[in-house]
């Protein structure tokens, strides 16, 4: 499995990965989700 750090404007916002299997996930990061004013996108 492959992890990916992804940020926005500087902040840590959450991961993205590619499992062996090759699919891919995204998942938010705790702190970002409680930061105020943070922007989610679709998934």
């Amino acid at each position: 499995m492959s992890t990916l750090d992804m940020y926005m404007n500087g902040y840590s916002v959450g991961y993205f990965r590619r499992n062996n299997s090759g699919s891919n996930s995204f998942r938010y990061k705790e702190s970002w989700l409680e930061q105020q004013g943070a922007r989610l996108t679709e998934q």
